[in-house]
């Protein structure tokens, strides 16, 4: 009966060393009915290609600027990210069209008799690099929200040219037509009479000779801001349309954009 019950004893200790890790090693296999699957961080990559409508508006400029020209033109960023669960980390390459239309400038509680420029704004555009940081929520499968923000380098080209206006008035400031450099003889002034002024020192409204503005930078950060929405489509998996965003980036934007996930 002793050898038997040492038998026993033996036995419990051997099946409490070896029976829990068989039992553990079958918890852990998700193929066991019953199991918890284990936690997957997912990991994606994607390319995205976003247009957009750019615009610095007449409202903004008015906090400098008694008179103005409002930048209305386009935009486009190409952009390669990183997804892991709901986050993307994106580097994007991207062009901003910075030239607004000719018109008169002054600045705030300036006298428009002597301080009204003619500005000309040539070629300029904004190209960029920039990391942004995106966060996604997905309301169902199909719907979803997004914001996020990013810095970046953008390299600033083209030139801004100014001509002094003459017979300006807080009245008139805005009329091309009559608050106008002298040399122009017509009703508007032409490109050939404002090259033909340039060259020495402006005089001012008596005696005005076009110059390049030397204080544009030749680079500047980038700051970016986005929210938008988009759709997802099972069918087509990995593919996104972020079907309107807005935001900021050196200007306010509003646009649309399309990314698939490979």
């Amino acid at each position: 009966m002793l050898k038997l019950t040492h038998l026993a004893l033996v036995g419990a200790v051997v099946g409490t060393l070896f029976v829990p890790n068989s039992a553990q090693a079958q918890s852990q296999d998700p193929s066991v009915a019953g199991a918890a699957p284990p936690v997957a961080y997912t990991q994606q990559f994607g390319l995205s290609a976003r247009g957009r409508y750019v615009t610095v508006p007449s409202w903004f400029l008015g906090l400098f600027t008694e008179e103005n020209s409002p930048l209305h033109t386009g935009g486009f960023i190409l952009e390669g990210f990183r997804r892991k669960e709901n986050f993307d980390i994106a580097v994007g390459v991207g062009y901003q069209n910075m030239s607004p239309p000719d018109g008169n400038w002054l600045g705030k509680t300036k006298d428009p008799s002597v301080d009204t420029d003619l500005v000309q704004v040539k070629g300029m555009s904004l190209i960029s690099l920039e990391v942004s940081f995106v966060w996604n929520t997905w309301l169902n499968e199909y719907f979803g929200v997004y914001y996020g923000a990013g810095l970046g380098l953008g390299i600033l080209t083209g030139k801004v040219l100014r001509t002094s206006a003459d017979n300006c008035t807080a009245e008139n400031v805005g009329d091309l037509s009559q608050c106008k450099p002298r040399i122009c003889e017509g009703e508007r002034c032409t490109e050939a009479e404002l090259k033909e002024s340039e060259g020495g020192r402006d005089g001012g409204p008596d005696s005005p000779r076009r110059f390049k503005e030397g204080s544009v930078p030749g680079a500047l950060p980038i700051v970016n801001l986005m929210t938008g929405m988009a759709l997802r489509f099972p069918e087509v998996p990995g593919l996104e349309w972020r079907v309107i965003e807005g935001g900021f980036h050196n200007a306010f934007f509003l646009g649309s954009s399309v990314a698939y996930l490979f």
